[in-house]
């Protein structure tokens, strides 16, 4: 054996003779009643030292303590050595087992990590960290929970079940044909589709004679919904798959058919006149035909110049101005003796006497053998003059006879 050899086991022998004997845990210990801590004993460490330490089942908790080790999740605790569950810690301020940041329980035994996605496999709802998100499906997977739909990888929003509720994106709108309006951010009908009620989206009906049952279907500009049928709204008329709108008398205008009955669309112009032989109704709305003396009428404007329409309810006829008569369909003046005339019904005399007078020359003459009475617009009888003469004629023959 060397010099050297010799002096090394000498060395050991002398250290142990005089090794320092502790209480705590970790010290050395030559027997189990060195170790005073609870749960400890005084055992061969792996350096083939005795020293004080935790029993089985047990870990330090102080220098000079022990506490049980934590199988479970929810057990009291000191420190997170005790808590054997994978990823779990000792809560300092409750002082139980409770799984790490990131972690959520799952029964007792095991921590498992929260899932912050949708869309990624999960084992417990609990671990779904979006919110209104479960765990479900085969395989299981965090999806929105019933009511709400996805928005991105990270939300969930909930669903939308009638029209113009507030939405972010489409898929919350679920009455059919329906999506969330990108300004106003509303549930709203798709292109192509109108809104009955705030529960259905109907087709939008382009033509005029489609089927419908709602006004909001018939999209043609002053169309809608009559008697299941697309038609034009009162006031306006069909022209193609168009509405276009009634015009009255001298109002302007594209098309005839704009214009009321009997008038027609003046092209130089673009107003709606009425025919010939038609006038205008005075609220403009109609065309009323030309009318002459004593005919039937509705408003002064049909009647014949110089006429206007009066008489009782639904019985109006046109009759002729006072200072005019009515000759055939048309009121022509009243002329006086020596006042010029076309017709000798227009010679009128004073009084209700009217025989003797007529229309010779253009003028107003009395006939023969009736005198003028140019001051009193009369034509007197001659008779007196014309018996005087007479009887001076016989008188004469009787004269020459006796002679």
């Amino acid at each position: 054996m060397s010099k050297e050899h010799c002096f090394l086991v000498v060395l050991c022998v002398t250290c142990a003779s005089y090794l320092v004997v502790g209480v705590d845990l970790g010290d050395f210990c030559t027997s189990f009643d060195d170790c005073t801590g609870d749960f400890s004993i005084c055992n061969q460490d792996a350096d083939n030292f005795d020293r004080c330490r935790c029993i089985t089942d047990y870990v330090p908790t102080s220098n000079t303590s022990c506490g049980p080790v934590r199988n479970e999740l929810r057990e009291t605790c000191e420190i997170s050595d005790q808590c054997t569950v994978r990823n779990s810690t000792c809560n300092g301020a409750s002082k139980i087992c409770t799984c790490n940041v990131g972690f959520v329980p799952n029964g007792n035994t095991s921590c498992v990590p929260v899932v912050n996605e949708l869309e990624k496999t999960c084992e417990i709802t609990e671990q779904c960290n979006v919110a209104m998100s479960i765990c479900r499906g085969t395989p299981k997977i965090c999806t929105c929970n019933t009511g709400f739909v996805p928005n991105g990888i990270a939300t969930c929003v909930p669903v939308r079940n009638e029209l113009r509720e507030t939405c972010e994106i489409s898929d919350q709108c679920t009455v059919r044909n329906s999506i969330c309006n990108g300004a106003s951010k509303i549930c709203t009908c798709n292109i192509g589709f109108v809104p009955n009620g705030n529960t259905s989206c109907v087709p939008a009906k382009g033509s005029l004679n489609d089927d419908c049952i709602l006004n909001e279907q018939c999209t043609v500009p002053n169309a809608e919904c009559r008697e299941a049928t697309c038609v034009c709204k009162a006031g306006f008329i069909s022209h193609g798959n168009d509405c276009k709108q009634r015009k009255f008398v001298s109002d302007s205008c594209d098309l005839s058919l704009q214009c009321p009955d009997n008038s027609v669309c003046l092209a130089e112009r673009n107003v709606c006149v009425c025919l010939r032989d038609f006038v205008s109704h005075s609220g403009r709305q109609r065309c009323l035909k030309r009318v002459g003396f004593n005919e039937p009428c509705e408003e002064t404007s049909q009647c014949t110049e110089n006429s206007m329409c009066v008489g009782a309810v639904n019985s109006t006829r046109c009759t002729c101005d006072d200072k005019y008569i009515g000759i055939g369909l048309t009121c022509w003046p009243k002329r006086a003796l020596n006042e010029t005339c076309m017709l000798s019904r227009q010679c009128v005399l004073s009084g209700e006497k009217q025989d003797g007078v007529h229309c010779l020359d253009t003028t107003c003459q009395c006939q023969t053998p009736f005198r003028a009475n140019i001051a009193d617009n009369k034509c007197n009888s001659g008779s007196g003059q014309h018996a005087i003469a007479i009887f001076s004629i016989l008188l004469s023959i009787i004269v020459s006879r006796s002679l």
